[in-house]
C-alpha cells in the first residue's frame, strides 16, 4: 500500500485530477460519496463546466443507505448527484448505481445485479473512503473479506456519524454495498482520509495487520492501492 500525504489545500485537487484521469479511460470507476471526496467532486465539475474532457468511464455507485434514493437528502445518491453527476455530461447507462429503495428479495437481486455488472464491465478504479470505525463502503467490522455485493446492517458509529448528512434525525439500520472482493477486485484502489478525526483510525490501519475487524486493512492485500492523507491526519515528520 503506497503512502501518500499532502496538505489540506492540495488534497481535493490531487484527488480530482486522479478522478479526471479515470474518467478519461474505458471501465469501470466506483466513486464512494461522503465528506472526504466531497471537495475533490467539486472540483472535478468545475474543470469540466470549465473545459469539458471526454467521459469513456461507466460510473458505478459504491453503496447506499436501504430505503433511500438519488431524491432523498442524506443519501450517498442524493450526494453524488448534487456535487458530481449533475454537472457532467454523461450518456444513458454511463451511470450504474444500487437501487436500495427496493425491499426482501429484490434487495439481493439488486446484490446480484451488481455483481454481474462488475463481472461484465470490470473496475478500472475504486475510490473508497475509510470511516471511522474503518470500514469501506458499508462494510462494517466483522465483514468477510470474501463478501462481494450484499445488504449489510450498520454499526452504531456508521449510524451515529451518517446523521449529519440529513437535514433531520433519521432512522438508518442496513446498508447495500459492493463488498470487499468486489473492492479488491479493482484495477487500481484510491483509499481517502482527511482531518485530525481521521488520526486514530488510520494510525490502527497503519499498524494492524489484515483483519476482518478492521475492514480498511483488506486493502494492504491488494497490490495497487494509494492511502492518500492530508497533513491534519498525518504529518510527514511522524514517519520519518
Amino acid at each position: 500500500m503506497e503512502l501518500a500525504i499532502c496538505s489540506r489545500h492540495q488534497f481535493p485537487q490531487l484527488l480530482g485530477d486522479a478522478i479526471i484521469a479515470a474518467l478519461q479511460q474505458e471501465g469501470s470507476v466506483c466513486l464512494a460519496s461522503g465528506d472526504t471526496p466531497q471537495l475533490a467532486y467539486r472540483y472535478v465539475a468545475a474543470q469540466y463546466q470549465r473545459r469539458p474532457f471526454p467521459l469513456r468511464a461507466t460510473l458505478v455507485g459504491l453503496d447506499e443507505w436501504v430505503g433511500f434514493g438519488p431524491q432523498d437528502e442524506g443519501s450517498c445518491q442524493y450526494a453524488m448527484h448534487h456535487d458530481l453527476y449533475q454537472h457532467l455530461s454523461l450518456r444513458p447507462g454511463q451511470l450504474r448505481q444500487f437501487d436500495a429503495r427496493r425491499a426482501g428479495d429484490a434487495l439481493e437481486e439488486e446484490c446480484h445485479r451488481m455483481n454481474q455488472l462488475l463481472a461484465e464491465q470490470p473496475l478500472r478504479l475504486v475510490l473508497v473512503g475509510i470511516g471511522q470505525n474503518g470500514h469501506l463502503g458499508l462494510n462494517e467490522p466483522g465483514v468477510a473479506f470474501s463478501s462481494l455485493a450484499h445488504v449489510s446492517n450498520l454499526s452504531e458509529t456508521t449510524v451515529r456519524v451518517a446523521q449529519k448528512y440529513f437535514p433531520q434525525s433519521t432512522t438508518l439500520r442496513q446498508g447495500i454495498t459492493f463488498g470487499i472482493a468486489n473492492i479488491l477486485a479493482s484495477e487500481k484502489i484510491i483509499a481517502v482520509a482527511n482531518g485530525a478525526h481521521k488520526r486514530d483510525i488510520i494510525q490502527r490501519l497503519l499498524m494492524t495487520p489484515p483483519c476482518e475487524t478492521l475492514p480498511a486493512t483488506s486493502l494492504k492485500q491488494h497490490h495497487n492501492t494509494q492511502l492518500l492523507l492530508d497533513d491534519a491526519v498525518f504529518h510527514v515528520e511522524n514517519i520519518l
